[in-house]
């Protein structure tokens, strides 16, 4: 897990030196000079976020203790199963329609985030549903470690499986009906980062079908984001290579717009809704993101919705010394919960904890993964039906 983490920055840094080879720069990423003082910052923040990381040896996990009440993993399972299909049967037509508008409107995602445009035409009953079932799909990355706990530890039927895969991907159908392609690729993330963990319990018939799972999700995941890219930006540029050039402005664009941010952005006031969402929720603090975006464009002079890693994002929302702050509080978190106990024993709640703390930096290639209110709660219930699941409750 700790060699992905790194890998994923080390991916997104080739990419950033493309970009500037290349030119592929557009208002998400404006050419600027890169000066050593945000270099420096950007190394030590990620350096503080990913070392508590770098302390788990996946090998020297002796033991994988089995949960003590499974069936809590298995509602889980057959709610968002059910949401799944739900979701289909209500909203294919306007999956259909968004993508259909996405040919004539190469915008549309941004109309759709901020209101311009709806993602969502049902009314009446159907709208209720489909709205809670959109809410709730923010945890359904959260399955991907169940779907790998049952595939290793529990004779389950084939059918579960499918449907535990079909209860992940939720968040895939959401993020198709409103444009979005980050999701898409943080679910494959997520997938490789279990499969890191994981495949030291798989047989060799297993690990051959999760090999095949994977490259086939790879394939409709590039896919997916080159169709998008060529939507998007086949206007910018205006010449053959659309979907390539859109592509490594997407991947390489977060480390020139963190020093763009680090640099530039000077704000009168903070908000602290991105680092601390749930905080900001109880404390009543609900600055639409549109408006805040606004006041940073009109404050700084430049386009503030990019891609600038979760710490651009941070500092974008509260400034510099409170970022500096809140990496530091994360450090101390990550460092007292991944610490394994002289056994190196792993419970199913355990990883579960782990999987959600380093999903800041290894999800935070493009921005904040927790910076919204729902994705931040649902991801604590899950470490609460986890802790459910894994220890023996009293009746």
């Amino acid at each position: 897990m700790a060699s992905l983490l790194v890998f994923v920055y080390v991916l997104i840094s080739f990419f950033c030196i493309l970009l500037d080879v290349t030119d592929a720069y557009q208002r998400n990423c404006e050419k600027i000079e890169i000066n050593l003082l945000p270099t420096i910052t950007y190394c030590g923040l990620l350096t503080l976020t990913i070392y508590p990381f770098l302390k788990i040896n996946d090998r020297n996990v002796k033991e994988f203790k089995l949960v003590q009440n499974p069936k809590v993993l298995d509602w889980i399972v057959y709610i968002y199963a059910v949401m799944f299909f739900v979701m289909v049967i209500l909203l294919t037509p306007d999956l259909l329609r968004n993508w259909a508008l996405a040919e004539i409107n190469d915008n549309l995602k941004a109309e759709i985030r901020f209101g311009g445009e709806k993602a969502i035409t049902v009314t009446g009953w159907k709208l209720w549903v489909a709205n809670r079932c959109v809410l709730l799909s923010f945890g359904s990355l959260n399955i991907i470690p169940i779907l790998f706990y049952n595939l290793c530890f529990r004779k389950k039927k084939l059918c579960f499986h499918i449907i535990t895969i079909m209860g992940s991907m939720t968040l895939l159908f959401t993020s198709v009906l409103n444009q979005d392609r980050s999701r898409i690729v943080y679910w494959m993330m997520l997938f490789s980062l279990c499969y890191a963990f994981f495949h030291k319990y798989m047989d060799s018939s297993l690990k051959t079908r999760m090999k095949k799972i994977f490259v086939a999700m790879f394939g409709i995941v590039v896919a997916y984001v080159a169709i998008m890219n060529i939507r998007r930006f086949a206007s910018g540029y205006g010449n053959d290579f659309e979907s390539l050039i859109g592509l490594i402005n997407y991947a390489g664009q977060s480390f020139i717009n963190f020093c763009h941010f680090f640099e530039d952005i000077d704000l009168s006031k903070i908000n602290i809704t991105a680092g601390f969402p749930i905080t900001s929720y109880l404390l009543g603090i609900n600055i639409d993101s549109a408006d805040w975006y606004d006041y940073v464009e009109n404050s700084t002079g430049f386009y503030a919705v990019v891609f600038s890693t979760f710490l651009g994002e941070l500092i974008s929302y509260m400034g510099i010394p409170l970022t500096l702050l809140w990496v530091f509080f994360f450090y101390i978190i990550s460092m007292k919960c991944v610490h394994l106990n002289n056994k190196y024993s792993m419970t199913f709640c355990k990883f579960q904890v782990i999987f959600t703390l380093i999903c800041v930096p290894y999800l935070g290639i493009f921005v904040h993964y927790f910076h919204a209110f729902i994705t931040e709660f649902l991801s604590i219930v899950f470490i609460i039906l986890a802790y459910f699941a894994s220890h023996k409750t009293s009746h």
